[in-house]
């Protein structure tokens, strides 16, 4: 059933993007793309600093003994915000983008997303850390 939904919302979004094919599909991957540097310094925080390589692979198996997580999605969500901020893109400029190089703007969204991120990962994974123990 949902294989069938999102083919007719495919199809849907598709008509209407088949005369400008190639701006569609640039800014649709623009927009798959910047949850990734947020992301991978997330986990490259964990694996590295916090976890440094060792991970209790018998924990992964208990519910109450894993991460909470609630550190990862406001870090996640301060570093959308900051790829937010900080884009200039076609489809739209950022406030902090818009500063910089008026009026098409300095698209530095990706650093500033991964740097918001990782500062708010850190603090707030040794509160979750000391909080919950976990």
């Amino acid at each position: 059933m949902w294989t069938l939904i999102d083919a007719v919302v495919y199809v849907l979004i598709a008509i209407p993007s088949a005369a400008h094919c190639n701006a569609t599909l640039e800014n649709f991957l623009l927009v798959v793309a910047i949850w990734l540097g947020p992301w991978a310094i997330i986990l490259i925080l964990e694996h590295l600093m916090l976890r440094r390589g060792r991970y209790n692979f018998v924990n992964w198996y208990t519910q109450h003994k894993l991460p909470v997580g609630w550190a990862t999605v406001i870090a996640i969500s301060a570093g959308l915000l900051g790829v937010y901020l900080g884009a200039a893109q076609s489809l739209f400029d950022g406030t902090i983008a818009a500063l910089f190089n008026p009026p098409y703007g300095l698209d530095i969204g990706y650093a500033l997303g991964v740097v918001l991120a990782a500062i708010a990962y850190l603090i707030l994974r040794s509160i979750e850390l000391r909080g919950a123990g976990r």
